[in-house]
């Protein structure tokens, strides 16, 4: 059975399993480098095809995992209309704002769907498309790639097909969701809006407010953070009125909102916004594991884009009643093309459940065709003999390594197949190492270290904590980590590590292994190869383009050292 998934939204992209093997999984980002794009993947579903040999016409199923359909189904629709019921009862001048969010999604459905049934239609695949509910896509998408048996399974976003939030159980080739909440309830939309009130952009900087927070006080606006978020019969609820509403604002439609922001420090809102997140998630699962799991303690996994937050998964991490957490590495709608296709194949009856330990699911190039491009391009190379020397021996030059290796990532972490590397002694590199990336960060850069090191670098990491092998939670370090690693410890003494094992990235294991025996550190710094608002590099091009303006010094593609052109 071949299924291709597709995901035609915001960070759109596409997955292709062949008789339960990964073919790949990308995102439309990475081929037209127009950072999370919104529109259909032609180039993804182009390269996907072109990797398996295959034709439109060889997919058995194409599964869609955005919308199921432009109105809400009858569960989904009567929540609705509890919802604006009670709305309306508390506040009547709400009503047309409830009428507008129901409109708005329709709308949007209506557009998604549309471009889908058309791109079927005109290459005669309309009766291969099957569709599957956004929030099935995301379950699935982190249960049947996790590597626990059973779990129960939280997913958090925006929205998609009218939802927000759900919760529901795993156990072994099947998912079961239990509730659900709407759209108006909708914690994504309450963490961009901050995040676009503190002068950011939402459904992009978010990771920035999570940074900020720790700079701040939240005692002094969770009284306001507070009053929108709560928890109601076991789910969360958002309080809807002039100070939030499901859809990413501007000043003129919530004033109050954007007035009383101004009057504190950017920072105590930060923290305040993380503050009351990481409360009421953190009640939502206490209450799910007493409601749902037959036993003490659970396993969890998690997805959507609210599970970005690396600070609130870690908090979820230390809950007594969790056992472990898997967070999906592409968390976000970035993912759903992955989850989609698991979803359909359980409905299938025929079920992908494997841990996928690597997300290197993206274009690879042969040495032959990366040295064919340097000869054309007249870069001067060099072939390394011994990696792990040169690598170290670059490092104590105090060089920045632009590191190209392998299959790039899935998802929106680099994982060291496309990053820049550096030693973690110097904390000054979070100032200038990103002006030279013309980003602005609260984050330090994060770390990577091998599995052998990690108890030493973190306290708490344990050898099955394998969501840190993808870096989707933080750890609170060790002194022994903050004195050594000062550039990767952010200001709450925490970091978001990627833990390599040896059987996954050999090259890398011994990279840092060799590196820490000649010099005793204990991890270096991995942070994505790009320069501010641009995707992950792909190509061999777009790295060799990336040298090029500066953003490193050198860079190691396969075998292959590069320098800058003498200009």
């Amino acid at each position: 059975m071949i299924y291709l998934g597709i995901h035609n939204s915001y960070q759109a992209g596409a997955a292709l399993i062949i008789d339960k093997n990964i073919i790949g999984a990308v995102s439309e980002e990475r081929f037209n480098r127009v950072k999370d794009y919104h529109g259909f993947p032609h180039l993804s579903i182009d390269y996907l095809l072109k990797t398996a040999n295959i034709e439109l016409k060889d997919i058995d199923r194409i599964v869609y995992g955005m919308v199921t359909s432009e109105v809400p189904k009858k569960e989904v629709f009567e929540k609705l209309l509890k919802k604006v019921a009670d709305g309306i009862s508390e506040n009547p001048l709400l009503k047309n704002k409830y009428i507008e969010r129901i409109i708005s999604e329709i709308e949007w459905n209506q557009k998604h769907l549309i471009e889908i049934n058309s791109w079927g239609k005109k290459n005669k695949v309309n009766d291969k498309i099957s569709f599957v509910d956004h929030h099935y896509s995301h379950a699935a998408g982190a249960f049947y790639s996790s590597p626990f048996v059973d779990a129960l399974i939280f997913t958090c976003d925006g929205k998609g097909n009218f939802k927000t939030s759900c919760v529901g159980m795993g156990n072994g080739e099947k998912i079961i969701l239990h509730d659900f909440t709407t759209t108006f309830d909708s914690v994504g939309y309450f963490y961009g809006n901050i995040t676009k009130a503190l002068g950011f952009t939402p459904e992009r900087h978010e990771g920035k407010i999570t940074g900020l927070a720790a700079y701040g006080n939240p005692d002094n606006f969770k009284w306001f953070t507070n009053d929108i978020m709560s928890i109601k019969d076991d789910m969360i609820k958002m309080k809807i009125g002039k100070h939030y509403l499901p859809w990413f604002v501007d000043p003129e439609e919530l004033p109050a909102f954007f007035n009383q922001i101004k009057k504190y420090k950017p920072e105590d809102v930060a923290a305040a916004a993380q503050y009351t997140l990481e409360n009421i998630i953190i009640k939502w699962v206490q209450r799910s594991i007493e409601k749902y799991h037959s036993s003490s303690k659970a396993n969890v996994c998690l997805s959507g884009g609210v599970f970005a937050n690396v600070k609130l998964n870690q908090k979820i991490r230390e809950i007594t009643s969790v056992k472990n957490v898997f967070v999906q590495p592409a968390m976000g709608d970035m993912g759903i093309p992955l989850g989609s296709c698991f979803a359909q194949m359980q409905k299938e009856k025929n079920p992908f459940k494997k841990f996928i330990s690597s997300m290197a699911l993206g274009p690879k190039y042969s040495p032959e065709f990366i040295e064919s491009h340097l000869i054309d391009q007249n870069y001067e190379y060099k072939i390394i003999e011994v990696m792990e020397k040169q690598f170290v021996s670059l490092l104590n030059q105090g060089k920045v390594i632009g590191f190209f290796q392998g299959g790039m990532e899935f998802g929106p972490r680099a994982l060291c197949n496309r990053s820049i590397m550096y030693h973690c002694r110097d904390r000054s590199v979070n100032d200038w190492l990103n002006k030279r990336l013309n980003r602005t960060e609260f984050m330090p850069f994060a770390p990577v270290t091998t599995e052998d090191l990690a108890s030493s670098c973190f306290l708490g990491w344990k050898s099955n904590d394998r969501s840190s092998d993808f870096m989707t939670m933080t750890y609170t370090v060790t002194d022994r980590f903050n004195k050594s690693c000062p550039a990767a410890v952010h200001i709450d003494g925490t970091a978001r590590p990627q833990i390599i094992r040896k059987k996954v990235n050999p090259q890398m294991y011994d990279i840092i292994t060799y590196f820490n025996k000649t010099s005793g550190d204990l991890a270096l710094i991995n942070t994505s190869f790009n320069n501010h608002e641009e995707p992950i590099v792909c190509r061999v091009e777009d790295a060799l383009e990336s040298l090029d303006r500066g953003n490193v010094d050198c860079i190691i593609i396969d075998n292959f050292l590069v320098n800058p052109k003498i200009k």
